[in-house]
């Protein structure tokens, strides 16, 4: 496997990179200006932003980094470059490790979940969240997961193949705030179309985070 070298420090794989980047940050702590609180690190972040396949947009008005909670994931850190101009630029570190693209399925996927989250936001309101479905766990002190019986991935596909006039978007935006990703205007109208679908196919459920994480992934079936 090909060693990744950021500056003067070189890893044996991609998986150290992204240990010894996720623990800088961690050591950082959240703030508005890497650059004033530890010079070395900011120096190690600007040179692995630039291993991003869209490193000259991203760095184009670069002044420095932000580091923030990262709302899709609540025990990790999110970086943005914050630039000249006062405005901030979401930037992956973690597509700066790897040095590639997200797939166009990934995107794909993300945006169809982001049109479903509110569905999923009233699941949880709706919902006793005391205990898990599966184990009866209680899940006092505990996040609850909520759950796909039926796996998205699964409910994406058989939407697919309902739809055959639709044909997966190349290009997507990013939320305002989050930078999560969301269809181009022209679009949405496949967000709302599975918007409709997910509600009436997809079954949700209150799990615990063991169960959540080590049910069996979904396996296509070859046709």
């Amino acid at each position: 496997m090909k060693k990744v070298k950021i500056g003067t420090e070189t890893f044996d794989t991609q998986d150290e990179c992204e240990k010894y980047t996720r623990s800088i940050l961690k050591e950082i702590g959240i703030t508005n200006s890497v650059k004033n609180k530890n010079e070395e690190y900011f120096n190690f972040l600007f040179l692995l932003c630039q291993r991003h396949p869209d490193h000259v947009d991203k760095l184009n008005k670069f002044l420095d980094f932000q580091i923030l909670q990262d709302v899709k994931g609540k025990s990790g850190l999110a970086l943005n470059i914050v630039n000249n101009d006062n405005t901030y630029t979401e930037i992956s570190w973690r597509t700066c490790v790897t040095g590639k693209r997200k797939p166009i399925t990934t995107l794909f996927n993300s945006a169809l979940r982001e049109c479903v989250s509110y569905q999923i936001k009233k699941f949880r309101d709706d919902s006793d969240l005391s205990k898990c479905i599966i184990c009866d766990c209680s899940l006092d002190n505990k996040t609850p997961h909520i759950d796909h019986e039926i796996h998205f991935i699964k409910l994406v596909e058989d939407f697919m193949r309902l739809n055959k006039n639709i044909t997966m978007p190349i290009t997507y935006k990013k939320k305002d705030i989050t930078f999560e990703t969301i269809f181009d205007d022209k679009d949405k109208w496949i967000g709302e179309s599975f918007a409709k679908y997910h509600a009436d196919n997809a079954i949700l459920r209150v799990l615990c985070e063991t169960c959540n994480l080590t049910r069996e992934k979904y396996k296509k079936i070859a046709v």
